[in-house]
């Protein structure tokens, strides 16, 4: 059949569309559905109309016609194979590096770890912090640098302000005023799916864990990031695409939670876990999330002394193993203790102290606002 009956009397006018719309939005995205089938509907009249001259077109022209149409699959096949994702999405990945890319400002460049020296720099920093809450002051002018690797201890009485900094961190509540960066990146304005984008991690003092999915689920859900499938691929169940992505998160989930002593437990549903065990799941769906920095928030409450031992020995391992910088919260003195070489100390706001483990212990601000006078007591 000649290319020009091809096009018509076949529909080939559809493929064209469908495949100009793969090249525009990606191959296998809900939006190569809609823009295909709009993009044939537009063509449909065009084709008509051309079907309906054919007998007036020379062979030549006819010959031509049909070639252009040839042409422009295979131009557009090519985009497709090439930008499986669509233009579109390749345009916005463009713009994304484009925007999280610090400027190069030796401000910035001072921030950025320098990979092959031993110098260690800032990964976080919290520059004259501010969140109100009506007439009450949260976080009140907080300033202090996190080192690359370092694992930091933040502690003070309740209401202190210390859940607030995690949250403003994260992006869960907006700040007020400072400014936060992160690897030299003002993190300050974004939202708090470009904060987990950009490595930072958090668990919750209040577990919030899926309990009507499989511990193994709650890890890979964490993981979905990393599914290169699209939602078309899924629901076609597409050969050698789904099975091979599903088998690789769940591999990686079972490695998660082996990390954190789960691994026999990952058919269990997460209800119905012990609370010790639910904290220990909560950790591992947080490194599900390849964070640079961990938040861990009162990981230890409600622990029995033997489930709090244990948890200090995972965070060692994860810190350790992990390369991970970490900031702790925790109300269990000996927890921090054992676990942080350096500790902050929050009080209505305000850092109020910050040093060695042995410095807090010793500090008269401290004492009267949070240990007490038998803090020797507390964390023997």
């Amino acid at each position: 059949m000649p290319t020009y009956r091809w096009v018509i009397e076949s529909r080939g006018y559809e493929i064209f569309a469908l495949l100009v719309a793969g090249a525009v939005a990606g191959a296998v995205t809900v939006l190569f559905g809609l823009l295909g089938k709009g993009l044939s509907l537009a063509l449909a009249p065009v084709a008509e109309r051309y079907h309906s001259l054919r007998g007036r077109l020379s062979e030549r022209v006819e010959s031509t016609s049909g070639e252009l149409w040839s042409e422009g699959q295979r131009g557009a096949s090519c985009a497709v194979r090439h930008t499986p994702d669509g233009l579109i999405d390749g345009t916005t990945a463009l713009y994304e590096t484009a925007r999280l890319t610090p400027e190069s400002s030796k401000e910035n460049e001072a921030a950025n770890y320098t990979a092959g020296t031993n110098v260690k720099t800032p990964i976080l920093e919290l520059e004259e912090l501010r969140k109100n809450f009506g007439g009450v002051v949260a976080v009140d002018g907080l300033s202090f640098k996190l080192m690359e690797g370092e694992l930091l201890g933040l502690i003070g009485p309740n209401g202190s302000g210390k859940t607030t900094v995690f949250n403003l961190i994260s992006s869960v509540y907006p700040v007020d005023g400072g400014t936060i960066l992160f690897r030299g990146m003002d993190i300050t304005p974004w939202g708090p799916t470009e904060v987990v984008e950009a490595g930072i991690a958090r668990t919750f003092q209040n577990i919030r864990l899926f309990g009507s999915m499989t511990v193994l689920e709650n890890v890979q859900a964490a993981l979905h990031r990393e599914g290169t499938y699209s939602l078309l691929e899924g629901f076609l169940q597409w050969p050698n695409t789904v099975p091979k992505v599903e088998r690789r998160l769940r591999e990686e989930s079972r490695r998660l939670l082996a990390v954190v002593g789960l691994e026999r437990e990952a058919d269990r549903r997460a209800s119905t876990l012990p609370y010790g065990l639910q904290r220990k799941l909560e950790i591992a769906r947080a490194l599900a999330l390849r964070p640079k920095l961990l938040l861990l928030d009162e990981p230890a409450a409600g622990l029995n002394p033997r489930e709090a031992t244990e948890l200090v020995e995972l965070i060692k391992r994860i810190h350790q193993d992990e390369g991970l910088s970490i900031i702790l919260i925790e109300h269990h003195m000996d927890v921090v203790m054992s676990l942080c070489p350096r500790i902050l100390v929050l009080n209505f706001g305000r850092l109020i102290a910050s040093g060695t483990p042995e410095q807090i212990q010793k500090d008269p601000r401290v004492l009267q606002a949070y240990l007490g006078e038998k803090a020797y007591a507390v964390v023997r």
